[in-house]
């Protein structure tokens, strides 16, 4: 169990979080999420709490900016690159193919989908399979079993619809060279 964070520590961190450029509600959101993880994750035979603390603050603070410069990043290339005509066709047909997909699954298929899509997209170990299984109220191994017959599912009905998997992604299939296999002769 972890000590009652001391006010004067506590606001200690809040202004280490603004000093490093943390507007001061993000900076309270992370002191406060760094808190409850040290709590969970503490261990006494390795150190003081106070300075685990303080090293899950400072950790939080680098990837607050990573994550912003990302965005910002992101943002820059929405605003300044132009799309053309053929990308943009591109997108509409993949996002009809990805709902077309969607369409053909039912509840706990959906359920399965999601919870993988996010536990292959979030940050590697931020979900881990038991966490996947638990927020589906099945064993890992029923897990695993689902996303296997999902995978099975997704590869039939691309494939009884003439489609791939990358008709799924905004990739411009129709101005991609396609590689041909060379006839051996």
């Amino acid at each position: 169990m972890a000590p009652i964070p001391d006010a004067r520590f506590l606001e200690h961190l809040i202004r280490r979080a603004m000093q490093r450029g943390l507007p001061a509600e993000d900076a309270e959101d992370i002191v406060v999420r760094a808190w409850e993880r040290a709590s969970a994750t503490f261990d006494p035979d390795k150190g003081s709490f106070e300075p685990y603390w303080a090293r899950l603050v400072d950790t939080d603070c680098r990837y607050f900016w990573r994550a912003w410069q990302r965005r910002e990043r992101r943002d820059f290339r929405l605003v300044h690159e132009p799309v053309h005509p053929s990308t943009a066709r591109a997108r509409e047909r993949a996002a009809d193919n990805q709902q077309r997909l969607l369409d053909a699954f039912d509840t706990d298929e959906r359920a399965v989908f999601a919870t993988w899509a996010m536990q292959t997209h979030l940050p590697r170990g931020t979900l881990k399979a038991p966490d996947a299984a638990k927020s589906l109220g099945v064993t890992v191994g029923e897990w695993e079993n689902a996303k296997r017959r999902l995978r099975t599912k997704i590869n039939q009905l691309l494939a009884s619809w003439g489609l791939e998997p990358r008709d799924l992604f905004s990739v411009d299939t129709d101005e991609r060279p396609r590689h041909k296999r060379r006839a051996d002769g």
